[in-house]
């Protein structure tokens, strides 16, 4: 792939995601306001998507007008372009990956094995009976000391670190008044996170902000899809919790547990309100599916629009095969002078 094709193709994808967007929010605002926050995700996760699909699915819109005055100046500009756009993907993917390296290895230097903490190794036991589960993760306890706060993993825990083979990483340091349901509740939550591979999802979702890290609609889609993983491993350990979705609302609000995923290798995302957490355990979805079909139609019908405007727009623009960027835009040519002959030929 060549640079010019390349930077063209992350232009045009950058604004019709500006187009998408907007489309997006509305729909999360109105149609999928009643249901489900995880659904709303999944909404997010299909603008997300949208990336992926090939260039040449919008012949005559792949290069819009504001592009072309961009690439107006020959390949010197394309060049600037992308030479920041790796600088930039190169810096924020090496300083968050020095940064994620750092802590898990602070994680694993203050922290001991589970077996050495018998308060723990039996909520892991009980929360493995109540999720059915026959393996669980490499699991670390904060390691005990006489100091007050030696004993704690501070805001990294509790916590789920690795994308491929996940580590779970508990507090020794508890609040006051703990019980043994509480710490029960906590490992349901974390092992959710490991059977849902939302560690996998994270770096995946990572992957787009590390090629878009310029442009504000990635970073908040990766932000409510952030949200609705911690949507996601609540539900689970809420339907798996001793005392159902309230006890586990009520150790929520103790523990003020708040969304922390350290195998992200970027930025920070601000932490997932409390206050939504124990709304969605308490507000039933109503018609997930059949709204999120009416979402996805909704943006169907938006990027077709885009396309057709663009479409009409460049119908008066007439290009050779060698300036054509892709095959569907090349067999589209061929078939319009086809049809164009059929044509004089009839009259």
């Amino acid at each position: 792939m060549s640079l010019e094709i390349w930077s063209v193709m992350l232009l045009d994808r950058s604004l019709q995601l500006l187009w998408i967007a907007p489309v997006a929010w509305l729909l999360e605002r109105s149609v999928l306001r009643r249901a489900g926050l995880r659904v709303r995700g999944v909404l997010w996760g299909l603008v997300l998507l949208r990336t992926l699909l090939p260039v040449e699915l919008h012949a005559w819109f792949e290069a819009p007008a504001s592009l072309r005055v961009v690439s107006g100046n020959g390949s010197s500009s394309l060049w600037w372009f992308a030479l920041i756009h790796v600088v930039g993907v190169v810096a924020i993917g090496t300083a968050g990956y020095s940064r994620h390296v750092r802590r898990v290895r602070d994680l694993t230097d203050r922290s001991v094995e589970l077996d050495r903490h018998a308060a723990w190794s039996a909520a892991v036991r009980e929360a493995m009976r109540r999720l059915r589960l026959r393996s669980v993760p490499v699991i670390r306890v904060a390691a005990d000391s006489p100091s007050t706060d030696a004993g704690s993993l501070g805001d990294d825990a509790p916590c789920v670190v690795g994308a491929v083979r996940p580590r779970l990483f508990l507090p020794a340091c508890l609040p006051a008044g703990c019980t043994h349901e509480d710490r029960v509740h906590v490992v349901l939550h974390e092992l959710a996170h490991v059977e849902r591979r939302d560690a996998l999802r994270a770096t995946v979702v990572l992957a787009f902000q590390l090629v878009f890290w310029f442009h504000p609609v990635v970073w908040y889609a990766a932000s409510r899809l952030t949200a609705a993983r911690e949507y996601g491993a609540d539900a689970v350990a809420a339907a798996a919790s001793p005392g159902g979705a309230l006890s586990y609302g009520r150790t929520l609000v103790a523990w003020r547990m708040e969304q922390r995923e350290p195998w992200l290798i970027a930025l920070r995302f601000r932490p997932v309100r409390l206050a939504r957490r124990i709304e969605a355990l308490v507000a039933p979805a109503a018609g997930g599916l059949w709204r999120l079909g009416i979402s996805c139609a909704f943006l169907v019908a938006a990027q077709v629009a885009l396309a057709a405007h663009a479409s009409q727009a460049g119908e008066d623009q007439i290009l050779s095969l060698d300036e054509a960027r892709g095959c569907f835009q090349k067999r589209y040519l061929v078939f319009r002078a086809m049809n164009a002959i059929e044509q004089a030929s009839l009259r």
